[in-house]
């Protein structure tokens, strides 16, 4: 043996890491301090500050640069989910025309112990022959009518709609693809 076998301690086998659980990041959504969960749609962001940015440089209209700044705000609020309530941005209009078209205008909230069903939709919009955008929409319904709640994924739809799942049973979801 030489020296340094001889004055090395014993080492004792590491004990089994815990299996790590996915942060909320890595789930898409985010968690404030308070508990509230956050869906956001970074596309309609990204889309929404782009225009704002445009205007804003060109100088041309910018007395409009206030409005792609509100739809931002809302954009970057997402839809919230705290205490068995849903807050999401409401845009009117679809599926008449797309995201850029039509911007969120104000935002809704929602009690989920009234909401009964929850079904999918996709709103498939072309533009030229390439070009094709495609918005996720998780409809909403009972005691209080329908809610579309537009998201600019399929990944972020499937989301909520994994939550809603686990934390609100009562609510039948149907077309879940």
């Amino acid at each position: 043996m030489n020296q340094r076998d001889q004055s090395s301690p014993t080492s004792t086998p590491r004990p089994p890491r815990p299996l790590r659980q996915p942060s909320n990041s890595e789930w898409g959504f985010a968690t404030k301090p308070d508990g509230t969960l956050v869906f956001r749609n970074w596309y309609f962001l990204v889309a929404t500050a782009g225009i704002g940015l445009l205007l804003a440089l060109t100088g041309v209209l910018i007395f409009l640069v206030p409005i792609p700044a509100w739809m931002v705000f809302l954009e970057w609020k997402g839809v919230e989910l705290k205490d068995g309530q849903i807050t999401y941005p409401v845009r009117l209009g679809l599926p008449l025309a797309t995201i850029t078209e039509v911007p969120a205008l104000f935002r809704k909230t929602l009690d989920l112990s009234e909401v009964h069903d929850a079904t999918t939709a996709t709103i498939r919009h072309e533009r030229g022959d390439f070009i094709q955008q495609f918005i996720r929409v998780a409809n909403l319904t009972g005691e209080f009518g329908a809610a579309k709640v537009v998201f600019d994924s399929k990944a972020g739809r499937d989301r909520l709609f994994a939550v809603l799942k686990k934390q609100f049973p009562h609510i039948t979801i149907h077309r879940w693809t």
